[in-house]
């Protein structure tokens, strides 16, 4: 089989400064895509774009800085994109305590949720008909407990663990959601876990974090964790997979929660009025002209 080639291609890599999102944006630019990148530290986005044109020689890689914190970063950033033939979804954070935005969403709520849900809405009829959508969820989302009435945890004991199980749950679920409006005719989208990965996701988490760090070598690179996301945005043989769950490369059922398709339905419906996207957005949209 011949390699890839996908010169021409504009792709988008939330959360590409470091770690798994580097490691895509790196293989997206060495087949030929122009890679725009993002994150909420601008020295480490120019750092990043720095070593991604030293790494792969290539020099079409552009960074623009947004915080998901601030749902109106995630406007401007979809501001500054004209065209775009895959998205992939890899900002995502961790909080062991509770924290608000100014938004007024639980943090990982807004950022591992909301964030990516508002820049589909925002590029989706931009999207090329065979373009791609990956939302990098995590095998934590079975232990994920979701409830429509208290997402904040104003009502629960708040974990840090169980907010952000419960976002991964929902990112898998919206995926089903959203391929359920849009058809089989739409865009592809995918959730995709990338597997237990060295990178710096627990910093700031207390004796979670130190536990985390703990067994960090045994934990797979982040090139190694990078392989599933790439096989979901470019593979030929995922071309098919609409609102499929990847593990390692291939399909598997997720969470039984995440196969209720009332609940995922309910789910998007929720979501879609925190964000103040109409649910009208999520039907198939023409090809762009």
């Amino acid at each position: 089989m011949a390699p890839l080639d996908l010169s021409g291609k504009n792709a988008l890599v939330t959360g590409g400064s470091s770690g798994i999102g580097f490691e895509v944006a790196k293989a997206l630019l060495t087949l030929g895509t122009h890679v725009t990148i993002t994150g909420r530290d601008i020295r480490r986005l120019e750092l990043a774009r720095d070593f991604l044109v030293k790494d792969t020689k290539r020099t079409g890689v552009a960074i623009v800085q947004s915080d998901f914190a601030e749902l109106d970063q995630v406007n401007t950033l979809a501001s500054a994109i004209s065209s775009i033939d895959l998205l992939i979804n890899n900002a995502g954070l961790f909080r062991r305590t509770k924290s608000m935005t100014k938004d007024g969403f639980e943090l990982q709520w807004q950022v591992n949720v909301l964030a990516p849900m508002l820049l589909i809405g925002c590029l989706k009829s931009m999207l090329s008909q065979d373009g791609r959508i990956v939302n990098v969820a995590s095998q934590a989302h079975t232990r994920g407990v979701l409830d429509l009435d208290d997402l904040d945890f104003s009502k629960r004991s708040y974990s840090g663990w169980a907010a952000y199980s419960q976002s991964k749950l929902a990112l898998i679920m919206l995926t089903r959601a959203l391929t359920n409006h849009a058809g089989r005719d739409a865009p592809v989208i995918i959730s995709a876990h990338p597997g237990l990965v060295r990178t710096d996701f627990a910093r700031e988490t207390g004796w979670i974090g130190l536990l985390f760090n703990a067994f960090k070598p045994f934990y797979i690179s982040p090139r190694r964790g990078a392989k599933t996301i790439l096989h979901a945005a470019v593979s030929p043989f995922a071309a098919g997979s609409h609102g499929e769950y990847f593990v390692r490369c291939a399909p598997r059922l997720p969470a039984k929660t995440a196969l209720d398709d009332n609940q995922c339905q309910a789910l998007l419906v929720k979501v879609s009025e925190q964000i103040n996207v109409p649910m009208e957005t999520w039907q198939a949209s023409p090809p762009p002209a």
